[in-house]
């Protein structure tokens, strides 16, 4: 385990309550069903300022998908709601060589 803004990472093969390749919402700020996508870009127009219940739903989204990548190094792609993801919550990950490789497969991937 380790943490990453206050969010404890497990090297287990966590499954989110939603799937990243779905459309998984919740009810956050106040403004109706939320997928990740809409979650993010809601961080960062309130320049993160989200209630409790939105700011758990992209931890435990980043977790997920964390946890998806150590399980699988070298294999996992991303998804675009992961890139989005893992774009917003980036500066946790730079300088780690599996998140770099993470998001190099994401765009090689592409096409």
């Amino acid at each position: 385990m380790f943490s990453l803004f206050n969010i404890t990472f497990r090297y287990v093969n966590y499954r989110a309550p939603f799937d990243m390749n779905k459309t998984g919402a919740i009810h956050a700020n106040g403004i109706g069903a939320s997928t990740i996508q809409h979650a993010i870009d809601v961080a960062r127009i309130t320049e993160g300022s989200l209630t409790p219940t939105a700011s758990a739903y992209l931890e435990d989204a980043i977790e997920n998908i964390w946890s998806r990548i150590l399980c699988t190094p070298g294999i996992y792609i991303l998804s675009k709601d992961g890139l989005g993801l893992f774009n917003y919550f980036i500066a946790g990950f730079e300088g780690l060589h599996v998140a770099e490789q993470a998001i190099a497969r994401y765009w090689g991937n592409k096409g």
